[in-house]
């Protein structure tokens, strides 16, 4: 192993102590350090055959983070996408079932705007709420499922 080599090596070890990171992220954060694109591509490999740096980690821990943060699947894709993870992994994971979308969605209602839903009488209170879902990452049956339920009692929406 040359030098660069090693450097290379070294760096993408710190990174990787710190957290998780995708393939493509850890490759752009080696490229910005000037390193050379061939010895970052073989580290990369190196990384991923002894299982040091993994996209289905990272997605899974990205998962986590999203649904802790109560934020939707939408959001979670284009955080995915954004950082070069395969269609079939994002599928995949926006299936979990440890994670429940709907109730999510619910959970993110009521934190922002307490329990009781919307009357259905109030537009301008529902758009609101919706818009806010929305920005979130929730596609529209979740929000409408958050807008129709409090979650005391499951109303069968």
């Amino acid at each position: 192993m040359t030098e660069c080599d090693a450097q290379t090596w070294d760096l993408a070890l710190r990174l990787l102590s710190r957290r998780e990171y995708a393939v493509l992220e850890l490759r752009r954060k080696l490229m910005a350090k000037g390193l050379c694109d061939e010895k970052v591509g073989a580290v990369l490999g190196r990384l991923q055959e002894q299982g040091l740096q993994s996209d289905e980690r990272y997605a899974t821990m990205l998962l986590r983070e999203t649904a802790r943060r109560r934020q939707g699947p939408e959001k979670l894709r284009q955080t995915l996408r954004q950082q070069g993870i395969g269609d079939a992994l994002v599928r995949q994971l926006l299936m979990h079932p440890e994670v429940d979308w709907f109730e999510l969605a619910r959970e993110a209602r009521n934190k922002r705007f307490g329990q009781e839903p919307p009357q259905a009488s109030d537009i301008k209170e529902k758009a609101r709420q919706a818009r806010f879902l929305a920005s979130r990452g929730f596609n529209h049956e979740q929000v409408a499922y958050a807008l129709a339920s409090s979650g005391e009692e499951n109303d069968g929406v």
